[in-house]
């Protein structure tokens, strides 16, 4: 769902490394790692205290932020209504609108999702993307054809991958998979700068096909051809799913040295290291380097909160 997807910690680690970080003020880092150890600790009356105090004055970012742990603790209506009063504030309005779009095509009340994407459609730059949130309902609607459509009319824009590759999983799903792979071939032919992006997007793809080492065969030969930080994190994830712990580390050990000064890199490392209980002080190390550089992070922010669980130290979030 598109809501649960919000507070996943591995889906915030990939969003950041690739990112689509927004960095956020937050008043308090340290006080929102610890509301967020809590939530890991399944301790949510105290963590949505925490996040309230956060919300309570002006900061429209950290309201944003508390609206979406709202609609992720099941509080859809204070969440629904937050969002909406966010919609008219300048630096938040186009996510708070998004927002609300995302919950009704969560709620199967697409008709209700279609008129917000619509609005979004209408102001400056607004086409980009919602032709993946149409195509998201048609999709859901049954109507595999008109979401191939919508798909493959996102060319530009921060979704464009995205739905480049939906539109190949849903040619493979009509048993056109020569077709699915024109698909890929004419979106990299008609763009610069994708092919690692979709070559880690198709090994993902794979992946959840049940496919993983072929996965990790293609990010291999392409590896070899472009040496790229977004397919070895890849290739790191993918090995992470196939048990192979030593071989993932690797990669990102080695994203780390290729890129010693970013803290995505730093904070992907560190949060595999804790989750696997590898090394819990260097890997706490890494995420405490990566939040001093971008102490604004969410996904960060996550990613320390989960170490101070695995270290028992959660009272000192």
């Amino acid at each position: 769902r598109f809501l649960g997807a919000a507070f996943d910690p591995a889906e915030r680690r990939f969003r950041n490394f690739r990112g689509a970080d927004k960095g956020w003020s937050r008043s308090d880092p340290s006080e929102d790692s610890q509301g967020r150890a809590l939530l890991t600790l399944g301790r949510r009356d105290e963590a949505l205290a925490r996040s309230a105090v956060l919300a309570a004055g002006d900061d429209a970012p950290a309201r944003l932020s508390h609206a979406w742990m709202l609609a992720g603790l099941g509080q859809r209506e204070a969440a629904a209504a937050l969002f909406g009063e966010l919609r008219r504030e300048g630096p938040v309005a186009r996510e708070a609108l998004e927002a609300l779009g995302l919950m009704a095509i969560d709620d199967r009340r697409y008709d209700d999702a279609l008129l917000v994407f619509g609005e979004l459609a209408r102001e400056p730059r607004g086409a980009e993307g919602v032709a993946w949130h149409f195509g998201r309902i048609a999709e859901q609607r049954g109507d595999r054809l008109l979401a191939l459509q919508h798909y493959q009319r996102a060319v530009t824009g921060p979704r464009a991958v995205a739905a480049q590759l939906r539109a190949r999983r849903l040619w493979r799903e009509l048993g056109l998979p020569e077709r699915a792979e024109l698909q890929i071939d004419e979106f990299l032919a008609a763009t610069t700068g994708s092919t690692a992006e979709v070559v880690a997007g198709v090994a993902s793809q794979l992946t959840e096909e049940g496919r993983a080492r072929e996965a990790v065969q293609l990010l291999d030969r392409a590896l070899r051809y472009l040496p790229d930080g977004d397919l070895l994190f890849t290739r790191a994830l993918v090995n992470e799913k196939l048990g192979r712990l030593p071989a993932a580390i690797a990669d990102l050990r080695a994203l780390v040295a290729r890129r010693p000064g970013n803290p995505d890199a730093a904070n992907a490392l560190g949060y595999t290291l804790v989750d696997h209980g590898q090394q819990l002080r260097e890997g706490h190390e890494l995420i405490e380097r990566a939040l001093a550089a971008r102490p604004d992070s969410v996904a960060i922010q996550d990613s320390k909160g989960w170490a101070l669980v695995r270290l028992g130290r959660v009272a000192d979030g």
